[in-house]
């Protein structure tokens, strides 16, 4: 497997937003909603459901650069996952 997590969110709306722009740029990615374990919501706003977005590691670079092109509302409730 040579997808690596990106970004996560708790936001449905922000995370299809960021899915299109991910279609829309031909980037393959692999959504999954988890579930936030009951002690560790409080961290993500006592919600409880996480989305992470998974790409193929030979695409991060466009990932990178397709983020870093969007504005701070677009990137507002992303989480982005150091490196």
């Amino acid at each position: 497997m040579n997808d690596i997590l990106f970004c996560s969110t708790t936001d449905a709306a922000q995370a299809r937003k960021f899915v299109n722009g991910l279609e829309k740029q031909e980037i393959s990615y692999l959504q999954r909603w988890e579930e936030i374990p009951m002690f560790r919501r409080r961290k993500y706003g006592n919600a409880k459901e996480i989305c992470n977005i998974y790409v193929n590691y030979g695409q991060a670079e466009l990932v990178e650069k397709y983020y870093e092109n969007l504005s701070d509302d677009e990137k507002k409730g992303i989480i982005k996952k150091e490196k």
